[in-house]
C-alpha cells in the first residue's frame, strides 16, 4: 500500500462516521457548539498524535508487531490480543451505526443482517486478496465520494443561513466537551499507519499531521454546512447529513440522496476491511503457526458473528451513546500502545549508546 492509498483508506474510514453522525437522544448540540466540538477534537487529536508522529518518523522501518516481538513474547501476545479486541469493538460500533441507518432510512423496519453479512464477506475477500487491493479500491472511490459530499454542500448553498448558528458554549461546556470526546474516540484511523508502518511504500515520515488537518478540515466544513442549512432542525433528525443530502438538486433532477448515499457503502466496506486486516495480523502474532488464510477466515467469521448478535435499533443506539466504550478503546489502542512502543525503543537506544560509550572508554 502506498502513502496516497493509506491516506484515502484512513480518510474514507473516518468520514463514514461523520456521514452517519447521529445526535444524542438528549442534549443535542446547537449552532456554534458543533463547530466548537470539531475544533476541540482537532486540538486533542493533534496532541494525541505527537507520540504517533515520533514513532512514524523514527528511522526504523520495522512494524509494530516486530517491535513488540523484540520486547518479549509475553508483551507481544498481550498487546496483540488487546488490538484484536479493540478492532472487534470498533467493527461492532461501525456496523451497528450503518445497520441503524439502513433499517430506519433506506429499508425501514427491515432485518438487513444478511446484507451486512454479505458486506463482511466482501471485506474478507478484499483483505484475502491483499492489503494493496484495499488501497487501490479506496484510491478509486475516493474522488467519487469526495465529489458527492462536495456536491451536497455546493447544491445547498442557497439555503445556508448564518442566523442558524447560536453562540458557542451558550448552554455550557459539558455537552460540547462530551461530543468532542466522542469525535476523538471515533478517530481510530490514527492507529493504521502505526500498525502498518513497515508495509507502506514511501514510508510514513511527515504523514500523520497532513492527514489529520485535511480530515478535520473536511469534517469541519461538513458540520458548518449542516448547521447553516438545517439549523435546529438537524437535532430532530436521526441522521442530519442524510437530511441535508435530500435537499440537494441538479437542474431538473431532485432528491439525489439515494444516489449519493449509495457511495457510503464503500466507506463501511473499507472500514470493516481494515479492521479485519489488523485483527488478522494480530492473530498471526499470537499464533505464529496459523496461516494467513485461516487467520483471515477466523476474524471475518468473528465479525460476522457480531452481526448476527446485533440487537434492535434502540438498544444499538444506546450502545453508540456509551462514550466510555469507544473512548477507553481509543485510549488503549491509539494512545497507550504507541507510547509504550516509543518508550521501550528509547530505552533500547539509550542502552546501546551507553554500551558504546563504555566500550570506547575501555579502549
Amino acid at each position: 500500500m502506498t502513502r496516497i492509498q493509506l491516506f484515502t483508506v484512513m480518510f474514507l474510514s473516518r468520514v463514514f462516521i461523520t456521514l452517519l453522525y447521529m445526535p444524542k437522544s438528549t442534549n443535542s448540540l446547537r449552532g456554534g457548539d458543533i463547530i466548537f466540538e470539531i475544533i476541540l477534537a482537532a486540538v486533542v487529536l493533534s496532541v494525541v498524535a505527537i507520540p504517533i508522529n515520533k514513532y512514524l518518523n523514527d528511522e526504523s522501518k520495522k512494524g509494530l508487531l516486530f517491535e513488540l516481538q523484540k520486547k518479549g513474547r509475553p508483551l507481544q501476545i498481550v498487546i496483540s490480543l488487546i488490538i484484536i479486541a479493540g478492532m472487534l469493538i470498533y467493527s461492532l460500533l461501525s456496523i451497528t451505526r450503518f445497520n441503524i441507518f439502513a433499517t430506519t432510512v433506506v429499508f425501514p423496519a427491515s432485518d438487513l443482517r444478511v446484507f451486512l453479512l454479505i458486506m463482511v464477506l466482501c471485506s474478507f475477500y478484499c483483505i484475502f486478496m491483499g492489503l494493496g487491493v484495499l488501497g487501490r479500491t479506496a484510491e478509486i472511490f475516493f474522488p467519487f465520494i469526495a465529489f458527492s459530499v462536495i456536491f451536497v454542500l455546493v447544491s445547498t448553498v442557497g439555503r445556508f443561513e448564518f442566523t442558524n448558528f447560536t453562540p458557542a458554549l451558550y448552554d455550557g461546556i459539558k455537552e460540547p466537551l462530551e461530543h468532542g470526546l466522542i469525535t476523538v474516540s471515533s478517530t481510530v484511523e490514527l492507529f493504521y499507519p502505526v500498525f502498518y508502518k513497515d508495509r507502506i511504500k514511501g514510508g510514513t515520515k511527515n504523514f500523520i499531521y497532513p492527514w489529520l488537518l485535511t480530515t478535520m478540515g473536511f469534517l469541519l466544513a461538513m458540520v458548518i454546512w449542516e448547521g447553516g442549512v438545517l439549523g435546529d432542525y438537524a437535532n430532530t433528525q436521526l441522521f442530519p447529513f442524510f437530511s441535508l443530502t435530500s435537499l440537494s438538486t441538479l437542474g431538473f433532477i431532485e432528491r439525489l440522496d439515494a444516489f449519493i448515499t449509495s457511495s457510503w457503502l464503500v466507506c463501511i466496506f473499507i472500514r470493516v476491511a481494515i479492521f479485519i486486516s489488523i485483527s488478522r495480523d494480530s492473530l498471526k502474532a499470537v499464533f505464529p503457526k496459523i496461516s494467513e488464510k485461516n487467520a483471515t477466515i477466523v476474524m471475518a467469521l468473528t465479525v460476522g458473528l457480531l452481526v448476527l448478535l446485533m440487537r434492535e435499533n434502540y438498544s444499538s443506539r444506546l450502545l453508540l451513546e456509551k462514550i466510555y466504550l469507544a473512548l477507553s478503546t481509543f485510549g488503549v489502542i491509539v494512545v497507550i500502545i504507541p507510547i509504550i512502543t516509543l518508550m521501550r525503543n528509547k530505552n533500547e537506544k539509550d542502552n546501546i549508546n551507553s554500551s558504546n560509550i563504555l566500550a570506547s572508554n575501555n579502549v
